[in-house]
């Protein structure tokens, strides 16, 4: 994952801003990637978090795979499963018959 930026003295203060360290040693400057990708990705993080409550990282992990599509169809199909619940053992059949 790279910073669209193009001086390395805009990428330090973007490093600085969000808390990851910047090492340096006789080849350059360096981060460790772990934390880079936490920082670059923590408001996408904050925002599943306060979007889909508990159930955040298994929609940030489909966004990342690029699967996030098949959370929404998951989704609606719960909705329309809380919507309407049959009363007579028939009509629980017929119900269950159409979610397989």
């Amino acid at each position: 994952m790279m910073i669209n930026k193009k001086d390395i003295r805009t990428v330090g203060k973007w490093c600085e801003r969000n808390d990851v360290t910047v090492f340096q040693d006789c080849s350059g400057k360096y981060v460790i990637e772990s934390e880079f990708n936490m920082a670059y990705n923590k408001p996408v993080i904050e925002e599943f978090k306060r979007k889909y409550g508990k159930e955040w990282n298994k929609f940030y992990m489909r966004a990342e795979n690029g699967n996030l599509h098949l959370s929404l169809a998951e989704e609606q199909k719960m909705i329309a499963q809380k919507r309407y619940q049959p009363k007579s053992k028939w009509s629980q059949g017929i119900l269950e018959s159409i979610k397989k």
